[in-house]
């Protein structure tokens, strides 16, 4: 019986074979070997979701959401956009507030073209408050220097609200961020923050 050229890809080394392989062919001749590099290519992506697949499957729902946000330099509020949600909800859900329905598992798996069951495992939320204060919550990321991860900092840190942020010190500030991750402080401008907080409080007022 005559063996297989090419088999599932079992390790590393070979997944890096492989890819060699698909890219002489390709430059090669295309047309010629067609055949040959789109099994290749299956081949390839098979190793890719499957080593994808046991790297996210130890995080919980709303880790493997952090990650892939970073990985693709999505805001929340444009990612809410994306799959059509509020951006309130989102922000929910990342700060585990929230579970995550199965509506909207279907959109954030559609959205990164993942299984569903990556979305849907259980994790546990927040207990919530009665109290005005734990449960008041801005959009910090509407501030010009504040992504995901610096908005989910101030948030641990107690900083909800464009109220927190125009109140607090800026040393202390700098110093959250730094305790953090050093990179975090080259983000933050005290005039810029405390300005557009202070915009953004005003015109919440004026809806309110």
């Amino acid at each position: 019986m005559k063996a297989l050229k090419y088999k599932k890809i079992a390790s590393l080394e070979q997944y890096n074979t492989y890819c060699n392989i698909h890219e002489k062919l390709v430059m090669d001749d295309y047309d010629a070997n067609i055949d040959e590099i789109e099994l290749l290519e299956v081949l390839i992506e098979n190793y890719d979701n499957r080593v994808m697949e046991q790297t996210y499957v130890a995080l919980n729902p709303v880790e493997l959401l952090h990650s892939l946000l970073e990985e693709h330099q999505l805001g929340q509020s444009e990612f809410a956009k994306k799959i059509g949600i509020s951006r309130q909800l989102i922000n929910d859900i990342l700060n585990y507030r929230r579970n995550i329905s199965k509506e909207v598992v279907t959109k954030i798996a559609a959205f990164f073209a993942m299984n569903e069951k990556a979305f849907s495992r259980t994790y546990e939320v927040k207990k919530t408050s009665t109290s005005t204060k734990e449960t008041e919550k801005d959009d910090l990321q509407l501030i010009n220097g504040i992504g995901p991860k610096v908005e989910d900092v101030l948030n641990q840190a107690n900083i909800m609200t464009f109220n927190d942020l125009m109140k607090i010190q800026p040393s202390k500030i700098v110093r959250i961020l730094k305790n953090a991750n050093p990179s975090y402080v080259r983000h933050y401008n005290a005039a810029t923050w405390q300005r557009e907080s202070k915009q953004y409080l005003s015109g919440k007022q004026q809806r309110g």
